[in-house]
């Protein structure tokens, strides 16, 4: 009899332990890309009112590597580096020009769980400190390429795809300071340069 209900015990935790979901696998590196639309705010310190009257297209594309280096069930903490690049290209009557914005720096995030590490589903908020190529190009003989330091602050929201996947929803606003190495351009003064991106992207963990 006790051997019957030793057995009957040792397969009713057999039968719990394969019912039970495993726990996942932590990654410690993570590469995410991002496809945005980058608004600018502020160009070297001319804020928009109304926007050129034609803009054909804006994209920005990013790129993150991140790697842990603490976690728990309540935060994980990630240090990394990001590039990105971004173009504006608009119109106004017969006129056409392209703001570009080339960025790279470290970055820092914190990471929180939704509900738990189980799900996969977090919320990420990051910032970091890097430097800036942008400017404007008219034509071959009208352009201004400049150089400048500032960073970064971001918010994603991560959804599972796969185990290793995810896919987010997320912000970016990027504010660099003046130009260092030019402080005009046609007799007018150049200052801080902000921009904000909405983006989609995907990142995986290995």
């Amino acid at each position: 009899m006790l051997a019957v209900m030793l057995a009957s015990t040792i397969a009713q935790a057999l039968a719990a332990t394969a019912q039970r979901s495993p726990e996942p696998a932590h990654y410690e590196h993570h590469v995410g890309v991002d496809l945005g639309v980058p608004l600018p705010l502020s160009v070297y310190g001319y804020r928009s009112k109304g926007g050129a009257r034609g803009l054909c297209w804006l994209a920005s594309l990013a790129v993150e590597y991140r790697y842990s280096i603490v976690a728990s069930a309540d935060i994980e903490i990630q240090l990394g580096g990001w590039a990105s690049a971004a173009n504006v290209h608009g119109t106004d009557g017969k006129a056409s020009a392209d703001v570009y914005f080339v960025s790279a720096g470290l970055i820092a995030f914190a990471e929180f769980p939704l509900s738990s590490r189980r799900s996969r589903a977090s919320f990420l908020i990051g910032v970091g400190l890097g430097a800036s190529f942008s400017g404007i190009v008219v034509d071959d003989q009208i352009a201004l390429h400049t150089t400048a330091l500032g960073g970064t602050s971001r918010a994603r929201l991560q959804l599972p795809i796969f185990d290793s996947l995810v896919f987010s929803i997320g912000m970016s606003v990027d504010v660099f300071s003046p130009p260092l190495n030019r402080s005009t351009w046609f007799n007018s003064p150049l200052r801080e340069t902000v921009v904000i991106s909405p983006a989609l992207g995907l990142a995986a963990g290995w």
